[in-house]
């Protein structure tokens, strides 16, 4: 009889210690959460960054806790805004000392690019032009020199535009190889359009690289304005570039856009475009 009433107060002991672990759990749990919402607020954060990008890329936050320790982490959540569409990343003023890190990660993120190159860093990087062909990349012409063709005579734009494509193609040991060209600046001429044997390619989204030197600001301002079939204008001669460039790939593939080369997305687009003409964005 002793031994059963033994065991029975042993049991009823085991049931209120568990009820005790089950009520402080709770409670971790509530100040846990309690303490998020009163430390600026996670989900209203997430919905006014939400907010700053089109059509919600990133999508809110949320907490799971993982681990004895209690910590969190954060997960985002990435809305396929991008599924079934296509863009285009394309680099300018290259090649550089950054290229080859660049191209480190478009390999192994494998995501093809666009280089517009300068025939001048063409020739003093030869070895990275050939490594952007080889990797299945694009290479296509931003003159000589990056003058302003615009203020150019005609004589002078023949030189900017014929003296890169001979440097570029010279590299690539094959003719005729330019199908694009980029004016720097984004400035034509009448003059220019009629000296240009190729259609001449601009951007529809600047993520503005060249002037915030930021990753994070290249980030934001680029997923801000988002859309498909988008050529996105970055530049390979700087180091936040490439960073930048790098958090741009993650975010789009995660929102399940993909990566295509200038020249494929004219193809896919199907319009036919005409030497010496003026594009800049392909959607509808």
């Amino acid at each position: 009889m002793v031994g059963v009433v033994v065991i029975f107060t042993v049991f009823a002991i085991a049931i209120n210690l568990k009820d005790e672990k089950a009520e402080l759990s709770k409670g971790t749990q509530n100040g846990e959460q309690t303490e998020t919402k009163s430390d600026g607020g996670a989900e209203d954060g997430a919905e006014e960054k939400a907010e700053a990008v089109q059509e919600g890329i990133e999508k809110g936050t949320e907490e799971k806790t993982e681990g004895s320790d209690g910590e969190g982490d954060v997960v985002r959540e990435v809305e396929q805004i991008g599924a079934g569409q296509v863009i285009a990343l394309t680099f300018d003023d290259g090649p550089s000392e950054f290229t080859s890190g660049l191209l480190d990660i478009l390999k192994r993120e494998q995501v093809p690019a666009t280089f517009f190159v300068l025939g001048r860093n063409a020739s003093a990087y030869p070895d990275v032009i050939r490594r952007e062909i080889a990797e299945g990349h694009e290479v296509e012409s931003h003159t000589m020199n990056h003058q302003n063709l615009a203020k150019l005579d005609e004589a002078s734009v023949r030189a900017e535009v014929y003296g890169a494509e001979q440097v570029i193609c010279a590299i690539e040991n094959k003719p005729n190889c330019i199908k694009y060209v980029r004016p720097p600046y984004g400035e034509v001429s009448d003059v220019v359009r009629s000296v240009v044997p190729v259609p001449m390619m601009s951007w529809s989204i600047d993520t503005e690289d060249w002037k915030s030197r930021n990753p994070q600001m290249i980030q934001d301002r680029t997923l801000s304005v988002i859309k498909g079939w988008a050529i996105i204008l970055m530049h390979d001669v700087y180091g936040t570039s490439v960073e930048g460039a790098e958090r741009i790939i993650k975010e789009l593939k995660a929102a399940g856009f993909t990566f295509v080369t200038i020249d494929e997305l004219v193809q896919r687009s199907g319009r036919v475009l005409e030497a010496g003409g003026y594009y800049a964005y392909f959607g509808s």
